[in-house]
C-alpha cells in the first residue's frame, strides 16, 4: 500500500509540473473563481467540478509514456502492476474526494441560503444533492476506469481513438438517459429519488452499496488491464 501511494504521489507532482507554473495556477484560479460563482449561484454547479478532476487525472499515461517515466518504473523497486494499481486507485480516491469537497460545499450553499445569482425556479434540497452526488460520482469513476483499461491496453499510440470512442459512448448514453427521461420511459429525477428508500438510514445504505459497487467496477477494470499487460511485467 506504501508503494502504491507512494506511484500516486509521484504521478501527481509530474501532472503538475508538466503543466508549467502559470498554466497550473491560471488552472487554480479558474477553479476558485468557479466555486465562488457556484456557492453564490446554483449549488448544483458544483458537480462540474468532476470535469476538473478528470483534466488532472486524465492525461496522466501520455505524461509518463512522453517523459519516459515508463523506464523510470523498471528500474524502481516496485513491480508493474503496482504502476497500474496506483493509477486506478488514484482515479477512485480523487473522484471520491471530489464528492465530499462538492455534497459539503453545495450544502453549505443551500443551509445559508446564499444562492443569490440563481433566478430559476429548479432549487433542490441537500438530500437531492447528496443523490446527485453519488450517481455523478458512480457514473464518472466507471467511465475513468474504462477509458483507462483501454489507453494501457492499446498504448499511448491509441489514445485519441480510444478518447474518442469512450467520448462518443458517454455523449450517446447520456443523451439516451436523457431522452427516455424526456418520453417518460425512464424516471426523472424528482422521480427517481421518490423511489429511493424513505428512511435516511436507508438511502445512505443504498449510497454505500453503490460506493462499494464502482469500487468493484474500478477494481475489475483494473485486474483487467493487470492481467492484459502480465507480460510486460519485469
Amino acid at each position: 500500500m506504501k508503494n502504491l501511494l507512494n506511484l500516486m504521489r509521484f504521478d501527481l507532482i509530474s501532472a503538475t509540473c508538466s503543466a508549467g507554473n502559470k498554466q497550473t495556477a491560471a488552472y487554480i484560479l479558474i477553479a476558485l473563481v468557479f466555486l465562488i460563482l457556484a456557492f453564490f449561484g446554483m449549488p448544483l454547479m458544483m458537480l462540474l467540478l468532476f470535469v476538473g478532476v478528470l483534466m488532472l487525472t486524465a492525461p496522466l499515461q501520455g505524461i509518463a509514456e512522453k517523459n519516459n517515466f515508463n523506464k523510470l518504473y523498471g528500474i524502481l523497486p516496485v513491480p508493474f502492476r503496482q504502476v497500474v494499481q496506483a493509477r486506478f486507485l488514484l482515479i477512485f480516491l480523487s473522484l471520491f474526494l471530489c464528492e465530499i469537497v462538492i455534497f459539503l460545499i453545495s450544502s453549505l450553499s443551500e443551509l445559508l441560503h446564499v444562492y443569490r445569482f440563481d433566478t430559476s425556479d429548479f432549487v433542490i434540497g441537500i438530500p437531492q444533492l447528496l443523490m446527485f452526488c453519488v450517481g455523478i460520482f458512480a457514473f464518472f469513476v466507471s467511465a475513468m476506469s474504462y477509458s483507462q483499461m483501454m489507453l494501457w491496453i492499446h498504448g499511448q499510440e491509441n489514445e485519441m481513438k480510444v478518447m474518442v470512442y469512450t467520448m462518443a459512448g458517454l455523449f450517446l448514453t447520456g443523451g439516451l438517459i436523457f431522452l427516455l427521461m424526456y418520453l417518460h420511459i425512464l424516471p426523472s429525477p424528482a422521480q427517481l429519488y421518490q423511489m429511493l428508500p424513505e428512511t435516511t438510514g436507508g438511502k445512505l445504505v443504498l449510497y454505500a452499496v453503490l460506493h462499494v459497487l464502482t469500487a468493484g467496477i474500478c477494481a475489475a477494470c483494473c485486474q483487467h488491464t493487470v492481467k492484459k499487460l502480465a507480460a510486460r511485467e519485469l
